[in-house]
């Protein structure tokens, strides 16, 4: 489990070097700060809106964020042929495979919690009360994130990434 865990690490290095987990986080809380920005227009429940409307772009975004993740990862590796010697190594296939899911997990489910804390400063910052439910829906949406993560991994064994977006994302 040591080698899971090393080469879990060492994918989590990697994904906080690329550029396309940070445009997408920055995508995310943009999101939220313009549903923040949208005048009430008369709803009654200006708490409510902006929280069901962030939760639901914390939600678009745990998918932008599996398609963006894990799309790449395994044909990045089979093209650069970084994966021959991976597996050559006392690493076995389903150690690189655990490892490579467990650190886009954790690149992902740290990313959502970001969202989550600015969903949260973003509801005091108009001076509306932080709902008790908003952390464990965001720990469900989490979860959601991962089976989208792991059939965006799934697929991408098969298809190339430009056919892996359309097929999760009719899913």
């Amino acid at each position: 489990m040591k080698a899971v865990y090393t080469f879990s690490l060492m994918t989590l290095h990697m994904l906080f070097r690329r550029r396309t987990l940070w445009g997408i986080l920055l995508v995310i809380l943009l999101a939220l700060a313009g549903i923040a920005s949208v005048p009430s227009f008369d709803v009654s429940n200006q708490g409510r809106f902006i929280l069901d409307f962030g939760l639901f772009g914390i939600e678009l975004g745990s998918l932008l964020l599996a398609l963006g993740l894990a799309a790449n990862l395994y044909p990045r590796d089979k093209e650069t042929r970084t994966l021959m010697p991976l597996v050559a190594v006392p690493l076995s296939r389903w150690q690189y495979l655990l490892g490579r899911f467990f650190g886009a997990a954790i690149v992902q489910a740290a990313a959502l919690l970001v969202t989550c804390l600015g969903l949260m400063l973003i509801l005091l910052f108009h001076k509306l009360p932080v709902p008790g439910d908003l952390l464990p829906a965001t720990l469900l949406i989490i979860v959601e994130g991962w089976f989208l993560l792991s059939t965006v991994f799934f697929f991408s064994f098969f298809a190339s990434p430009p056919l892996n977006w359309p097929l999760t994302t009719m899913l």
